[in-house]
């Protein structure tokens, strides 16, 4: 996690329900290239061992990973998780990390389009299909705005900016607590319910994300009764 110092300047730039400072995506980027960030609670996998097939009768170069994900085709089940925007900085982040999802064919999130969706000017922070013309592509805006009435009209201007696959909406009330960000999400379910329905009509996919501290099967369960 941040420094404490670090946590008390995000909440200074943001604010309960306050519009985002540009400058506080550009503190995210410095926080994790240059803090002690590492989360430490493990995957478990630790606890599992492969068992060595010693004698194999198969050919490494036939191996195939290839998925199908939202109807398109990958080149292996990974991803690109949200990372960064709104900047000038995290444009070019992202271009670099659009040409390796090109590349390799895994689809790609950029983060929270907030900033871009409330100032239209700092929609060309998040072009990258030039970078990336067959990646699947998908745009990010936080449950916390959908619980401060945004909705159908708002997705489609941030998915138009990626011209994106689907769209991510992502879930973070412990982030926002701590750092001192929106605190109010009474009435989510039913608005995410309500975009998920919206968008289904235009076959646009609505897919959750936790920031940081995993979902719960209730939750899971909850979501899919939305129509994630």
């Amino acid at each position: 996690m941040p420094e404490p110092a670090v946590l008390r300047d995000a909440s200074a730039v943001h604010g309960p329900g306050a519009t985002r400072d540009p400058n506080a995506k550009v503190q995210h980027i410095d926080v994790c290239l240059g803090d002690s960030v590492e989360y430490h609670k493990t995957t478990g996998f630790e606890r599992f061992d492969f068992v060595n097939n010693a004698l194999p009768e198969t050919s490494l170069q036939r191996l195939d990973i290839s998925t199908r994900f939202l109807g398109k085709r990958l080149q292996a089940p990974l991803m690109i998780a949200p990372m960064t925007g709104g900047t000038e900085r995290g444009a070019a982040i992202n271009r670099v990390l659009a040409r390796a999802a090109e590349r390799w064919q895994i689809p790609m999130g950029v983060g929270s389009q907030r900033l871009a969706v409330e100032d239209g000017s700092r929609a060309r922070y998040y072009t990258l299909r030039e970078s990336a013309p067959t990646t699947m592509l998908f745009a990010n805006f936080g449950g916390a705005q959908l619980a401060r009435g945004w909705g159908a009209k708002e997705a489609h201007r941030a998915m138009a900016m990626l011209n994106a696959d689907a769209l991510f909406v992502h879930l973070n009330p412990i982030q926002e607590a701590i750092q001192g960000g929106d605190q109010d999400f009474r009435g989510l379910q039913v608005r995410l319910q309500r975009l998920c329905a919206s968008l289904a009509a235009d076959q646009l996919p609505v897919l959750a994300r936790e920031v940081c501290f995993g979902m719960s099967h209730d939750t899971c369960t909850r979501l899919q009764d939305c129509g994630v």
